[in-house]
Protein backbone atom coordinates (compact mmCIF):
# COMPACT_ATOMS: atom_id res chain seq x y z
CA UNK A 1 0.00 0.00 0.00
CA UNK A 2 1.48 3.38 -1.01
CA UNK A 3 2.19 5.88 1.70
CA UNK A 4 0.53 9.27 1.74
CA UNK A 5 2.73 12.00 0.39
CA UNK A 6 3.98 14.47 2.98
CA UNK A 7 4.00 18.15 2.06
CA UNK A 8 6.24 20.78 3.54
CA UNK A 9 3.75 23.66 3.40
CA UNK A 10 0.01 24.06 3.32
CA UNK A 11 0.18 25.80 -0.05
CA UNK A 12 1.91 22.76 -1.59
CA UNK A 13 -0.86 20.55 -0.24
CA UNK A 14 -3.55 22.89 -1.62
CA UNK A 15 -1.92 22.93 -5.05
CA UNK A 16 -1.69 19.12 -5.11
CA UNK A 17 -5.34 18.77 -4.06
CA UNK A 18 -6.44 21.22 -6.73
CA UNK A 19 -4.53 19.29 -9.36
CA UNK A 20 -6.04 16.00 -8.18
CA UNK A 21 -9.57 17.47 -8.20
CA UNK A 22 -9.04 18.92 -11.69
CA UNK A 23 -7.97 15.51 -13.03
CA UNK A 24 -11.01 13.84 -11.43
CA UNK A 25 -13.37 16.48 -12.85
CA UNK A 26 -11.86 16.22 -16.34
CA UNK A 27 -12.28 12.45 -16.27
CA UNK A 28 -15.85 12.40 -14.84
CA UNK A 29 -17.26 15.71 -16.12
CA UNK A 30 -20.25 14.17 -17.92
CA UNK A 31 -21.39 12.19 -14.88
CA UNK A 32 -20.93 15.18 -12.58
CA UNK A 33 -23.03 17.40 -14.86
CA UNK A 34 -25.79 14.77 -15.03
CA UNK A 35 -25.88 14.56 -11.24
CA UNK A 36 -26.04 18.37 -10.97
CA UNK A 37 -28.88 18.60 -13.47
CA UNK A 38 -30.77 15.85 -11.68
CA UNK A 39 -30.33 17.67 -8.38
CA UNK A 40 -31.46 21.03 -9.81
CA UNK A 41 -34.47 19.47 -11.54
CA UNK A 42 -35.51 17.58 -8.42
CA UNK A 43 -35.23 20.73 -6.29
CA UNK A 44 -37.38 22.69 -8.73
CA UNK A 45 -39.86 19.84 -8.97
CA UNK A 46 -39.40 19.60 -12.72
CA UNK A 47 -38.51 15.97 -13.32
CA UNK A 48 -39.74 15.96 -16.92
CA UNK A 49 -36.94 18.22 -18.12
CA UNK A 50 -34.31 15.91 -16.63
CA UNK A 51 -35.84 12.88 -18.34
CA UNK A 52 -35.62 14.78 -21.65
CA UNK A 53 -31.92 15.34 -21.01
CA UNK A 54 -31.33 11.65 -20.36
CA UNK A 55 -33.20 10.70 -23.55
CA UNK A 56 -30.96 12.84 -25.72
CA UNK A 57 -28.13 11.13 -27.56
CA UNK A 58 -25.43 13.63 -26.59
CA UNK A 59 -24.92 14.06 -22.89
CA UNK A 60 -23.05 17.35 -23.28
CA UNK A 61 -25.87 19.24 -25.04
CA UNK A 62 -27.92 21.77 -23.15
CA UNK A 63 -31.59 21.23 -22.62
CA UNK A 64 -33.85 22.73 -25.28
CA UNK A 65 -35.35 26.17 -24.73
CA UNK A 66 -38.96 26.13 -23.66
CA UNK A 67 -41.63 28.66 -24.50
CA UNK A 68 -40.16 29.89 -27.74
CA UNK A 69 -43.53 30.86 -29.21
CA UNK A 70 -44.62 34.46 -29.54
CA UNK A 71 -47.86 33.91 -27.58
CA UNK A 72 -45.84 33.15 -24.45
CA UNK A 73 -43.79 36.34 -24.76
CA UNK A 74 -46.93 38.38 -25.52
CA UNK A 75 -48.44 37.07 -22.29
CA UNK A 76 -45.27 38.01 -20.38
CA UNK A 77 -45.41 41.52 -21.88
CA UNK A 78 -49.09 41.80 -20.94
CA UNK A 79 -48.26 40.87 -17.33
CA UNK A 80 -45.61 43.58 -17.09
CA UNK A 81 -47.93 46.08 -18.79
CA UNK A 82 -50.63 45.30 -16.23
CA UNK A 83 -48.18 45.88 -13.37
CA UNK A 84 -47.14 49.16 -14.98
CA UNK A 85 -50.74 50.36 -15.35
CA UNK A 86 -51.55 49.41 -11.76
CA UNK A 87 -48.43 51.22 -10.56
CA UNK A 88 -49.22 54.47 -12.37
CA UNK A 89 -52.98 54.06 -11.92
CA UNK A 90 -53.52 54.34 -15.71
CA UNK A 91 -52.34 57.97 -15.84
CA UNK A 92 -48.67 58.88 -15.96
CA UNK A 93 -49.11 62.59 -15.22
CA UNK A 94 -51.27 61.92 -12.16
CA UNK A 95 -48.70 59.39 -10.95
CA UNK A 96 -45.93 61.99 -11.20
CA UNK A 97 -48.02 64.63 -9.40
CA UNK A 98 -48.81 62.15 -6.61
CA UNK A 99 -45.13 61.22 -6.39
CA UNK A 100 -44.14 64.87 -5.96
CA UNK A 101 -46.83 65.39 -3.30
CA UNK A 102 -45.73 62.28 -1.38
CA UNK A 103 -42.12 63.40 -1.49
CA UNK A 104 -42.93 66.93 -0.29
CA UNK A 105 -45.04 65.50 2.55
CA UNK A 106 -42.22 63.19 3.61
CA UNK A 107 -39.70 66.06 3.48
CA UNK A 108 -41.92 68.17 5.72
CA UNK A 109 -42.35 65.29 8.19
CA UNK A 110 -38.90 63.70 8.28
CA UNK A 111 -36.53 66.07 6.51
CA UNK A 112 -34.78 65.82 3.15
CA UNK A 113 -34.87 62.22 2.02
CA UNK A 114 -35.02 60.95 -1.57
CA UNK A 115 -36.01 57.34 -0.82
CA UNK A 116 -39.58 57.71 -2.13
CA UNK A 117 -38.37 59.02 -5.48
CA UNK A 118 -35.44 56.60 -5.68
CA UNK A 119 -37.71 53.64 -4.92
CA UNK A 120 -40.19 54.72 -7.58
CA UNK A 121 -37.34 55.11 -10.07
CA UNK A 122 -35.89 51.70 -9.20
CA UNK A 123 -39.28 49.97 -9.53
CA UNK A 124 -40.03 51.62 -12.85
CA UNK A 125 -36.54 50.79 -14.22
CA UNK A 126 -37.04 47.15 -13.22
CA UNK A 127 -40.33 47.05 -15.13
CA UNK A 128 -38.68 48.70 -18.13
CA UNK A 129 -35.84 46.16 -18.09
CA UNK A 130 -38.24 43.21 -18.00
CA UNK A 131 -40.40 44.67 -20.72
CA UNK A 132 -37.45 45.38 -23.02
CA UNK A 133 -36.15 41.83 -22.51
CA UNK A 134 -39.55 40.28 -23.26
CA UNK A 135 -39.96 42.56 -26.30
CA UNK A 136 -36.62 41.34 -27.64
CA UNK A 137 -37.66 37.70 -27.16
CA UNK A 138 -40.96 38.45 -28.91
CA UNK A 139 -39.15 39.95 -31.90
CA UNK A 140 -36.85 36.92 -32.07
CA UNK A 141 -39.83 34.57 -32.17
CA UNK A 142 -42.36 36.22 -34.39
CA UNK A 143 -40.80 39.23 -36.04
CA UNK A 144 -42.36 42.68 -36.16
CA UNK A 145 -46.13 42.47 -36.56
CA UNK A 146 -49.20 44.30 -35.18
CA UNK A 147 -48.81 42.75 -31.73
CA UNK A 148 -45.13 43.68 -31.57
CA UNK A 149 -46.00 47.22 -32.68
CA UNK A 150 -48.47 47.54 -29.79
CA UNK A 151 -45.90 46.14 -27.36
CA UNK A 152 -43.36 48.67 -28.63
CA UNK A 153 -45.79 51.55 -27.96
CA UNK A 154 -46.18 50.39 -24.35
CA UNK A 155 -42.38 50.06 -24.08
CA UNK A 156 -42.02 53.69 -25.16
CA UNK A 157 -44.66 54.73 -22.63
CA UNK A 158 -42.77 53.02 -19.80
CA UNK A 159 -39.54 54.64 -21.00
CA UNK A 160 -41.23 58.05 -20.96
CA UNK A 161 -42.47 57.64 -17.38
CA UNK A 162 -38.95 56.61 -16.32
CA UNK A 163 -37.61 59.81 -17.91
CA UNK A 164 -40.23 61.85 -16.05
CA UNK A 165 -39.25 60.31 -12.73
CA UNK A 166 -35.57 60.95 -13.47
CA UNK A 167 -36.40 64.61 -14.18
CA UNK A 168 -38.32 64.90 -10.89
CA UNK A 169 -35.48 63.18 -9.03
CA UNK A 170 -32.88 65.56 -10.49
CA UNK A 171 -34.93 68.61 -9.48
CA UNK A 172 -35.55 67.14 -6.01
CA UNK A 173 -31.82 66.64 -5.48
CA UNK A 174 -31.40 70.40 -5.68
CA UNK A 175 -34.00 70.89 -2.96
CA UNK A 176 -37.70 71.34 -2.25
CA UNK A 177 -37.70 74.98 -3.33
CA UNK A 178 -36.16 74.12 -6.69
CA UNK A 179 -38.72 71.36 -7.32
CA UNK A 180 -41.63 73.61 -6.33
CA UNK A 181 -40.29 76.36 -8.60
CA UNK A 182 -40.03 73.91 -11.51
CA UNK A 183 -43.61 72.72 -10.89
CA UNK A 184 -44.97 76.29 -10.73
CA UNK A 185 -43.25 77.29 -13.96
CA UNK A 186 -44.30 74.04 -15.67
CA UNK A 187 -40.71 73.20 -16.59
CA UNK A 188 -40.83 69.51 -15.66
CA UNK A 189 -40.98 67.14 -18.61
CA UNK A 190 -44.20 65.44 -17.51
CA UNK A 191 -45.97 68.82 -17.49
CA UNK A 192 -44.96 69.56 -21.07
CA UNK A 193 -45.67 66.22 -22.70
CA UNK A 194 -48.46 63.73 -22.12
CA UNK A 195 -48.79 59.99 -22.38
Amino acid sequence: MPRAKLYRTASEKKAANRQKNAKYYAKNRVDINHKRRALYCSKSGNTSSFSEILKSDCSHTTKPMKNEDSAYWLAKCATVEEKFLVLINHAGKDYCRDLIQQWIRSVLETGPDLTILETAHKDMCALRGKYVRYFGKLLNCGGYDKAAERVERVKERIKTVVQWIEDILCSAMEGVEELLQQVKEGNLIFQKYGV
